[in-house]
């Protein structure tokens, strides 16, 4: 394994960092296939201190027991708010096998059939079900069983989710207005962009779509919306996240919508500013993981 498997490219706040303390602090991180977000929060979640982004090298393997150990030891070896294993680690992940089932229709002995035919589970995976409270509905999931493996053998407390887990259930206030029968809410990062229909009673249908062009974005979302019978003349679209090949993604869906505009979603206004909306980044997934 090379030892620079990943490379720092962007903190904030950019000052040094210092030990985190497990009575205080705990840890997000989320992994994607491309990089590494982490962010230090207070035990409770509720506030956060800061954040770094950290890219794999080119040429790093896939996502095997060799990159899932490298990861994980880097961090350890080299960031101060590792130090201490005992520190609450949260680890969300980004995986395609995904479905959401109803709660009252959940079966805990069927989760792999609800995976295929779109997700089969593969070697080495193993399934996880969490329930999303505000959803009335069970996520339905399946990850490398060595990121389990591997995070037990670094720390001594740890979670592990999905990334769509922790913004699900915080999309409750995208329930559609008076003025509209249903609402979209579009999550967009690099070429993937992830949609969610409610309609008055809740999440109707969430989906993920591989996406290039603004035109890709509206051709899924009215697909989506015409499969679940929901007339865009009544139907105000949210987005969020960033596409460097979706640029004035709001502007254009104006002229196919009655009502588009970027979320406005009351707990991640509570975050810093500086962090919240960078440049180059968007936290949305990340910051999801405080409560």
């Amino acid at each position: 394994m090379n030892k620079l498997l990943l490379s720092g490219i962007l903190r904030i706040p950019d000052l040094p960092n210092e030990k985190a303390d497990k009575n205080i602090h705990s840890i997000g991180m989320h992994v994607t296939g491309s990089q590494v977000e982490i962010c230090l929060m207070s035990a409770t979640r509720t506030e956060v201190f800061g954040v770094e982004v950290f890219r794999y090298q080119e040429g790093s393997p896939g996502v095997d027991e060799t990159l899932i150990k490298g990861t994980l030891d880097y961090f350890c070896n080299r960031h101060p708010w590792f130090e201490d294993r005992d520190i609450p680690v949260t680890l969300m992940l980004s995986h395609r096998s995904f479905t959401l089932v109803p709660e009252p229709l959940f079966d805990n002995y069927r989760k792999e059939v609800y995976l295929e035919p779109l997700y089969p589970v593969q070697t080495g995976e193993m399934i996880f079900s969490e329930k999303i409270a505000e959803l009335n509905a069970v996520a339905v999931y399946a990850i490398p069983w060595m990121w389990n493996q591997e995070m037990k053998s670094h720390f001594s407390h740890y979670i592990i989710t999905h990334e769509n887990v922790p913004l699900l259930g915080k999309l409750v206030p995208s329930l559609p207005t008076d003025n509209y029968a249903a609402s979209v809410f579009l999550y967009l990062s690099d070429n993937w962009m992830k949609i969610s229909l409610f309609n008055r009673s809740g999440l109707i249908f969430f989906n993920e779509f591989n996406v290039r062009t603004r035109e890709d974005v509206l051709y899924y979302t009215l697909l989506s919306l015409k499969e679940n019978d929901l007339d865009p003349s009544r139907t105000e679209v949210m987005t969020a996240g960033e596409s460097p090949e979706c640029p004035d993604l709001v502007s254009y869906l104006d002229n196919y919508f009655r009502s588009s505009r970027p979320v406005n979603l009351p707990w991640f206004k509570k975050i810093p500013i500086e962090m919240r909306k960078h440049s180059s980044f968007s936290f949305m997934l990340l910051f999801s993981l405080l409560a």
